[in-house]
């Protein structure tokens, strides 16, 4: 297995807060990742730290605006509250009929609290045609690789996407089981008895898709406005990444970020590691496509790590938001980890991020039950019911109510990168005896912790 290699950057402070707006309250300490491998990032997450792209980030709590806690869901006893069952419900709904909801004040009451729901598929109050709806929202979401030629090309992604749908890591269907039962089933030309089937005198019904044309055109006549013949054909093509990239940012142009997709969103330090104990798929970083009628019209970026999978960011074609796709999208990746935990049984937790108790917007994150915290001292996990007394308290609290301590770091024992060379930092202060580093490596050891300080090579000029 080859080696993490990170260079550590002192604190970056006085940075504007995308949270609350704070023009100088934001404050961080970072490290850029050449490269990343599963275990040692694991080992990160679970000490507070968070990748954007290559650069890994650990937010200074005590000190910063907005402090962010470290979540985390146990998946496998997550129960999807009223909302959130909803959200599936609304999802099934629309595949059904293609209809979007009116904007009647039931429909907005509950697009309200989307954000504070879960749903799991298989909600449906119809068991009979269960099965088909999940195939159908099964067959919307494929697990993409996210490797070097996606980080060149982001449009990579989305054409293999398209080639890779022989396969679904999600059900381990094959094209042809799925595909060659309705050719079977043409092949075989019933004629069903009076009362029994569809009726023939009759025209056969429209599929969910021609409908959604249909009731656009429908929408489009009705405002007297005219489709150019090369708009439809355009919306009949299938959306690159890159598209949907150009789409989000249009969308966003008016909010206080504006995200680099690119840099933060598609290129990862994370190596494809195929270990025993992983899943089927590898240890790495991965796009998840949701497709509705061959196009993409949302992106999940995935890390799925030694025990956890870990939700990176998420982005939507903003025409589809009535779908509220940020919280379908988690209720799909918890479904996701319990089927890869049936491969891998050590990958039981989702990550979600950072949870921010004082922004309200952030607060959803709590609301996938049972949920826990990282405390930011002890570096231990606490039930997040526990932790929000705390947090109404005090933004900056310590959570672990136990007298447990972070294990101290011996400094000889970092491991260093330099002149190409791997080595403790007690040869290389052999090596570099004017070098001043003592104060910086220390600190870079205690944010990483022992672990990782004896494992990951720091590297030094």
């Amino acid at each position: 297995m080859a080696n993490t290699i990170v260079e550590y950057m002192h604190e970056h402070g006085g940075y504007r807060c995308g949270y609350c707006g704070g023009s100088s309250t934001n404050f961080s300490h970072g490290m850029w990742a050449h490269s990343l491998s599963a275990q040692d990032y694991q080992d990160l997450i679970d000490r507070g730290w968070r990748r954007s792209g290559r650069y890994l980030y650990k937010p200074l709590m005590d000190k910063m605006c907005c402090p962010c806690y470290t979540i985390k869901c146990a998946a496998l006893e997550f129960k999807p509250s009223k909302s959130q069952r909803k959200v599936i419900k609304k999802m099934i709904r629309f595949l059904r009929t293609g209809e979007r909801p009116s904007c009647n004040p039931k429909l907005s009451e509950d697009a309200a609290t989307d954000e504070d729901g879960d749903a799991c598929p298989g909600t449906s109050e119809h068991p009979a045609q269960e099965k088909e709806l999940r195939k159908k929202m099964t067959e919307a979401s494929r697990i993409v690789r996210q490797g070097p030629a996606d980080a060149a090309n982001p449009k990579t992604a989305a054409e293999t996407s398209e080639s890779d749908q022989n396969s679904d890591s999600r059900t381990g269907e094959t094209e042809n089981e799925v595909h060659d039962q309705p050719a079977a089933a043409a092949s075989m030309k019933k004629h069903p008895k009076p009362g029994h089937g569809a009726d023939p005198s009759k025209p056969p019904c429209k599929k969910a898709k021609e409908l959604r044309h249909q009731q656009r055109l429908e929408r489009l006549s009705q405002t007297g406005t005219e489709v150019p013949l090369d708009d439809r054909k355009k919306s009949n093509e299938p959306k690159s990444l890159e598209e949907l990239i150009q789409e989000v940012e249009k969308a966003s142009h008016g909010c206080k970020h504006k995200l680099e997709f690119k840099r933060f969103l598609v290129d990862s330090p994370l190596r494809e590691e195929n270990l025993p104990g992983a899943p089927e798929c590898g240890y790495g970083s991965f796009h998840e496509h949701f497709l509705l009628d061959g196009k993409i019209i949302a992106v999940g970026v995935l890390d799925i790590l030694p025990n956890c999978v870990s939700s990176v960011y998420f982005y939507y074609d903003p025409d589809y938001s009535f779908l509220s796709l940020g919280t379908y999208s988690a209720l799909r990746e918890l479904e996701f980890l319990r089927l890869v935990h049936q491969e891998s049984p050590k990958i039981d937790h989702y990550y979600m991020g950072f949870y921010i108790h004082s922004c309200d917007k952030m607060r959803y994150k709590g609301q996938y039950h049972p949920s826990f915290l990282l405390c930011p001292e002890a570096y231990t996990w606490c039930p997040i019911e526990c932790c929000r007394p705390k947090l109404e308290a005090s933004k900056y609290s310590r959570l672990d109510e136990t007298d447990a301590v972070d294990a101290p770091v011996n400094l000889p024992e970092v491991r260093i990168l330099y002149m190409q060379m791997a080595m403790r930092y007690s040869d290389y202060r052999g090596f570099a005896p004017n070098a001043n580093d003592d104060e910086e490596v220390s600190e870079y050891a205690q944010f990483v912790g022992k672990k990782c300080a004896g494992r990951i090579l720091l590297y030094r000029h």
